[in-house]
This record gives structure tokens, sequence and C-alpha cells, in this order.
């Protein structure tokens, strides 16, 4: 976990008008392995590997960044039944 504090220099806000760029917003961070096993070493090729990214913006209003890494997984890039898959959902 990682507790940060966001503050954008005078080029950002220049080049965005979102929210996360307008004044400092504190951050909170953190990775994870997806399963079910909390066992499970970090280098295994069948782990899927995420990052969340917290902005609070205060008076209860915040945004979320979720990613998650499938490129090693065993089902090879995305997670399946998805658009992206490959397994079928385009065809």
């Amino acid at each position: 976990m990682l507790d940060r504090t966001l503050t954008p220099s005078a080029e950002t806000r220049k080049l965005s008008k979102a929210v996360h760029f307008a004044k400092q917003v504190p951050v909170r961070a953190r990775f994870s392995l997806g399963g079910d096993n909390p066992n499970a070493p970090d280098n295994a090729r069948d782990n899927v590997r995420g990052l969340a990214v917290k902005f609070d913006f205060g008076n209860s209003a915040s945004s979320d960044i979720v990613c998650r890494d499938y490129a090693r997984a065993k089902h090879g890039g995305c997670p399946p039944n998805t658009p992206y898959s490959g397994h079928g959902a385009r065809k």
C-alpha cells in the first residue's frame, strides 16, 4: 500500500481540465495478485497481477484506476469471454 499526495505541475494543469490535476490530491495505490492462494509466488505464470489507484477529491468524491495484467496468464492476454480475448467473442 502506498499513500501519497499528487501535486500537479503548472504545465500539467495546462494540458488537462481533469479534476485530478486541478489541485493537490491524496492518492492511495496498491499492487495485488489475483486468485485464491495467498501463498502463490509472485513469479507464477498463471498469476494475474493488478494495480489499483484511488484519487480522493474530498467530500466523498473519488476516482479509481484499476489495471490488470493478463499477459502472462494461462489464457494468453485478456480475460476469457471478453471482446478482446480471441476466444470466440469476436466471431
